[in-house]
């Protein structure tokens, strides 16, 4: 903007130099001339009688000179406009990224607040609940129906969830009742992983102390899996790198 300033101001005092000098070049000319030709002046006076010669030229370099002023007021304007744009394109750009900032930051919210969601769900699933504590605690009494208290070790935990042979006694069906819950709800939880309803990290408690209990009979557990279809529980549990430290 000042370097346009300038060269406008540059340009004015040449033009304003150029005209004065060439009014005053043509005034000292038209002495002699009058002098010794008396007849073009007074044909000219007769042609615009209230107008001399020197006035004509004032007039004529002011003329020059609104031209330049002109293109380079154009020219000031254009530039104008121009800035004019480009601020608005920063501020719209701007603005652009303000927005996409904010909905990532509610988008990354309503993950979290749906992760959450679940995770309360399974706390309030007292099936599901059992079954971490069997994984967390041995010979410990759970009500297994009708007000029954069931005492259950952790050996029997693991001999309940054995694919062969099926002929389950009370107890053994309600551990595999109780995983079958828990391992329901990580199936739900993959399965909103893969399509980015919610994120991986905001899951990974409870579950990460789990699955390194889950690897200490790493076979029953990918037996368990494999017959009953639990693909997706496969994949949650094999996202954690520490499972095999128990």
């Amino acid at each position: 903007m000042k370097r346009v300033i300038y060269l406008l101001l540059m340009s004015l005092f040449l033009a304003l130099s150029l005209g004065i000098h060439g009014v005053r070049g043509q005034g000292a000319a038209q002495v002699p001339q009058a002098k010794s030709n008396s007849t073009e002046v007074g044909k000219a006076n007769q042609l615009d009688p209230g107008m001399d010669s020197f006035t004509k030229d004032v007039i004529d370099a002011a003329s020059k000179i609104g031209g330049v002023i002109s293109v380079f007021v154009a020219i000031f304007l254009a530039y104008d406009q121009v800035k004019r744009n480009r601020q608005q394109k920063d501020d719209e750009l701007k603005e652009s990224k303000r927005s996409r900032k904010q909905r990532e930051e509610e988008l990354r919210w309503r993950k979290a607040s749906l992760a959450r969601d679940m995770l309360n769900e399974m706390w309030e699933d007292s099936y599901a609940n059992d079954a971490m504590l069997m994984l967390d605690w041995s010979n410990r009494e759970y009500n297994t129906g009708k007000d029954q208290l069931e005492r259950i070790a952790r050996e029997e935990m693991w001999e309940a969830l054995r694919t062969d042979p099926t002929n389950f006694d009370s107890k053994e069906k309600y551990v595999r009742d109780c995983f079958d819950h828990f391992f329901g709800f990580m199936q739900m939880l993959e399965h909103y992983i893969s399509i980015n309803l919610i994120m991986f990290d905001d899951v990974k408690y409870p579950f990460s102390y789990f699955a390194r209990k889950l690897d200490a009979k790493h076979d029953v557990v990918e037996a368990f899996l494999t017959t009953y279809e639990y693909d997706k529980a496969k994949e949650f549990l094999n996202r954690f790198e520490s499972r095999t430290k128990v």
